[in-house]
């Protein structure tokens, strides 16, 4: 799980305030020793790092069954990311991380600047 403090002007959609701090469910460890398929982008992140995310909200229907047991998302975090690859843009030392693949017409961008252009062009549609 990962805290995330939301920043003035830096939030696009959805009920958090200026300043809320939020609980995300992250799908894969951050230490970097371990590999779990399609978290490439997440699995770059580190404590401080800058980035554009985009969880879902949990609510009572998130939930993960298996063998029987059901476990209520919500109980655990207050959001959560379908994958570690598609959801998140991060500044790093080396450069943008994200799916280029995935946003095949802004896998050119450099700065996060350029990501939020995107991001609010989309969120116009």
């Amino acid at each position: 799980m990962l805290p995330l403090p939301y920043f003035p002007g830096c939030f696009y959609r959805g009920p958090c305030q200026e300043g809320d701090l939020v609980s995300v469910l992250l799908p894969c460890p951050i230490s970097g020793n371990l590999w779990v398929e399609d978290t490439d982008t997440i699995a770059a992140l580190e404590t401080g790092m800058t980035g554009i995310f985009m969880p879902m909200i949990y609510d009572e229907n998130s939930v993960l069954e298996e063998n029987g047991a059901t476990l209520f998302l919500k109980d655990i975090a207050d959001y959560g990311f379908y994958d570690g690859v598609r959801f998140a843009f991060l500044e790093t030392d080396h450069g943008l991380v994200f799916d280029r693949s995935t946003y095949q017409s802004i896998a050119q961008a450099q700065n996060l600047d350029e990501i939020e252009d995107y991001i609010l062009k989309m969120l116009e549609k």
